[in-house]
C-alpha cells in the first residue's frame, strides 16, 4: 500500500475508532494527549491535572491508589486518657509515739474498765487455789506502770479481798483500735488490809 492509500484510509480508521468510542461511553477528547480527561481534576500527559499532579485526590494516593492511613499497616494506638479502676489512694498520717504519762492514765482507765465490766454486785470474782476471790479495787502504783514489749504496758494495781489487800499485775495492750487487758496476776502474799474508815469521822 502507498502512501497515498494511507493517508486515505486515515479519516477512515478515525471514523471507525470514534464510532467505537462513542458506543462505549467514551467522550475522543479524553484520549487526545495534553487534553482535558473525563475527571475534571485529571488530564493528560503533561497537563496541570495529569498523571502524577492530580488535582483533587478524593482519598485517592497521587498515583491513583487508595490514600494510605496514618496507621496504615501496624496496630491502632488509642490516645484517650489512661482511667484507673482503683481510687485514689489517701495519705495516711502516721500515729503519734505514746508518752509515759499518756500511757499511765491510759493504763488506769483501761484497767478500771476491764474490772467493773467483769464485776458481780461490785466485787470481781478471780479464780485460784481452787477457791474464787471476790476483790474491789482500791489504787493503782503509778510509778510502776512501765513498758512491756511492743504496744504494752504492765503495772501494779491493788484489790482489797475483804479485810486482806492482794497485789496483781496487769498487762494492757494498745495495738488496734480496742485497748484491753490482756493479763492479771496476784504478785505477792495478801497482807491485812487497813480498817475502812467510817463516815462521819473527824
Amino acid at each position: 500500500m502507498t502512501e497515498r492509500d494511507s493517508s486515505a484510509l486515515s479519516p477512515l480508521l478515525a471514523a471507525a475508532l470514534a464510532g467505537v468510542l462513542a458506543a462505549s461511553g467514551v467522550p475522543a477528547a479524553a484520549h487526545r494527549h495534553g487534553g482535558q480527561g473525563a475527571n475534571p481534576n485529571q488530564g493528560g500527559y503533561g497537563s496541570p491535572g495529569g498523571y502524577g499532579n492530580q488535582g483533587s485526590n478524593n482519598g485517592q494516593h497521587p498515583n491513583g491508589g487508595p490514600a494510605a492511613s496514618a496507621n496504615a499497616g501496624g496496630a491502632s494506638v488509642d490516645t484517650s486518657p489512661v482511667v484507673s479502676a482503683w481510687p485514689a489512694e489517701t495519705e495516711e498520717k502516721p500515729p503519734q509515739k505514746m508518752t509515759r504519762a499518756d500511757a499511765r492514765l491510759d493504763f488506769q482507765t483501761v484497767v478500771q474498765t476491764f474490772v467493773e465490766q467483769n464485776s458481780v454486785d461490785g466485787l470481781w470474782p478471780y479464780r485460784a487455789g481452787g477457791g474464787t476471790w471476790r476483790l474491789q479495787l482500791v489504787k493503782f502504783d503509778v510509778k510502776s506502770i512501765k513498758k512491756a514489749g511492743r504496744d504494752r504496758y504492765a503495772g501494779a494495781v491493788v484489790l482489797r479481798e475483804g479485810n486482806k489487800l492482794r497485789v496483781f499485775r496487769f498487762v494492757v495492750d494498745f495495738s488496734g483500735a480496742d485497748w484491753k487487758v490482756v493479763s492479771a496476776k496476784p504478785l505477792e502474799k495478801p497482807r491485812k488490809a487497813p480498817p475502812a474508815v467510817k463516815s462521819g469521822a473527824p
